[in-house]
């Protein structure tokens, strides 16, 4: 019993991490203005991403790349998935853009209350 609400509690968590991934590139950034010809989608912002602020979504290709791995040894990974030999998210992620960290940042008050809602030792 105690696997399963571990289990589930990860998948959760997961979840809250790839929602915040998500709100972080389409919030307003401070960066230079984009050309008028990247404004197509709604949810990209009209502003690059300034250093230290997370990813601007421009087309919502690195956004569609945001994963979780399965669980192995009762843990969980969440990022982006690699594209090609150059990937442009993790190359962001270590030079001024850590659209990760910041999540991860966010999401561990959510994270802490999923693992004591699930993991109650008084069921």
């Amino acid at each position: 019993r105690m696997k399963q609400d571990i289990r589930r509690s990860l998948y959760q968590s997961a979840k809250v991490v790839k929602t915040n991934i998500k709100t972080i590139m389409r919030e307003p950034k401070s960066g230079v203005l984009k050309p008028k010809s990247s404004l197509r989608f709604r949810a990209s912002p009209i502003r690059r991403s300034a250093v230290g602020e997370g990813l601007a979504r421009e087309t919502g290709r690195a956004e569609k790349r945001i994963a979780n791995s399965n669980i192995k040894n009762n843990t969980i990974e969440v990022g982006f998935k690699k594209q090609n030999d150059f990937d442009y998210v993790k190359y962001w992620e270590f030079n001024g853009r850590p659209t990760l960290s910041i999540a991860g940042g966010r999401s561990l008050k959510d994270i802490k209350s999923i693992f004591e809602r699930n993991l109650k030792m008084d069921r």
